[in-house]
């Protein structure tokens, strides 16, 4: 019985360090293949406004890595295409709160809250171009698994643990 729960002990400590020891790439990694499950599948918008998801990206911001760009093509039943960018410093998330679509939809959104209108939200719709600040994103992830939600939050704030600590002061500086 000992050895069982200390066998039970070990593999839930390997398991939390394992998450724990993720870097900013293998987590961006993570979160980018998490959206990139809800490519070309339909999410209902407002029911029955359906959309499709497309050229889903997530990382480091070419200009600046310490900002991070989530980038999602949006195609609606009517036609119309949305291109989104959304670009943020992850120091800033607060909180989340998630955007369920029909139950029979695949995909769900979660929304990323961020500490007052810190994230850049770049739209092309229908040929024009609209660049404003907002306080939330909406990242796609995969519904058929109920554990995604979950796993995509823990991902973000893992996320804001790692650029958190980066930014943090050296302690050796003095």
């Amino acid at each position: 019985m000992k050895f069982r729960l200390l066998a039970f002990l070990v593999l839930l400590s390997t398991a939390s360090l394992a998450q724990s020891s993720l870097n900013i790439d293998q987590t961006l990694n993570y979160i980018s293949e998490k959206m990139k499950e809800c490519d070309q599948l339909k999410f209902t918008y407002y029911n029955p406004s359906r959309l499709k998801f497309s050229n889903l990206e997530f990382g480091y911001l070419a200009e600046d890595k310490n900002k991070i760009v989530a980038n999602l093509t949006l195609t609606y039943d009517s036609g119309s295409i949305e291109e989104i960018q959304y670009i943020f410093n992850p120091t800033h998330i607060k909180g989340f709160s998630h955007y369920l679509g029909l139950k029979e939809d695949p995909v769900n959104y979660i929304a990323v809250q961020t500490e007052g209108n810190t994230i850049i939200v770049k739209k092309r719709s229908n040929g024009s171009f609209k660049e404003t600040t907002d306080w939330y994103m909406k990242i796609p992830y995969l519904n058929v698994d109920p554990l995604n939600q979950e796993r995509m939050r823990k991902a973000f704030l893992h996320l804001k643990k790692l650029y958190t600590a980066k930014k943090a002061p050296d302690p050796f500086a003095n």
